[in-house]
């Protein structure tokens, strides 16, 4: 994994993207616990958990400190984001492994090894239906037996009138939220490539710039 400047405050960097996050996401601890509850009702003590595109590992977090017996591994395309779920992490020892890659190829399937079950928040938008499907396909050859996915995540309706209807719930349910103190999504990348002394159009590429749809995902947020 790249290394970055010693000098930086991982805490205060993981917590200010965590911030951002909840300024675009309705009830995003609530979609991690609803998580927990479910990998728990179906495998109640899991050995082995995946995280995909696990971002600063907030997920991850969550699901380490829930499950204390299991070993997880995060998976993601963005060192910098990897940085920071490192330094998260870090309090889990061997218990959390992350490694580098790309989800729309097959290399990762053949060296990440069996899970009990496989989760994701928010991130798999970033990729095309088609990539997304392969991608389920993959997880079927990884998961054991009685093993379960479940991916915590919004994606457009078909129908106009119903996503007309999501965007103003949405939007109701942030209002009534404080997100004065939060980033925007371009201000977050803007202060943190600066941070790193990284060139903020590079980073921005890294992180979105290889995914399918990135002008109407963009849009999203």
């Amino acid at each position: 994994m790249q290394h970055w400047p010693d000098n930086l405050n991982w805490r205060e960097w993981v917590e200010r993207f965590d911030r951002m996050q909840d300024r675009y996401l309705v009830a995003r601890n609530e979609r991690f616990q609803v998580i927990v509850r479910t990998v728990r009702a179906v495998r109640p003590e899991p050995r082995r958990i995946l995280d995909l595109g696990c971002g600063t590992g907030s997920l991850s977090e969550v699901v380490l400190d829930a499950f204390p017996e299991c070993t997880l591994i995060g998976l993601d395309l963005d060192e910098s984001l990897l940085a920071l779920a490192e330094s998260r992490l870090g309090r889990f020892g061997q218990r959390a492994i992350l490694i580098c890659d790309d989800l729309r190829k097959d290399h990762w399937v053949h060296s990440v090894g069996q899970f009990d079950a496989a989760v994701s928040a928010t991130a798999l938008h970033w990729l095309s239906a088609e990539n997304l499907a392969r991608l389920y396909g993959r997880l079927a050859g990884v998961l054991n037996p009685g093993g379960i996915f479940l991916n915590a995540d919004h994606v457009a309706s078909e129908h106009p009138a119903i996503q007309v209807v999501w965007h103003e719930e949405k939007a109701r349910q942030l209002a009534a939220e404080d997100h004065s103190k939060a980033d925007t999504w371009p201000e977050f990348w803007k202060a943190y490539a600066t941070a790193l002394g990284a060139d903020a159009n590079t980073m921005g590429g890294n992180v979105v710039g290889a995914w399918e749809g990135v002008e109407e995902q963009l849009f999203l947020w």
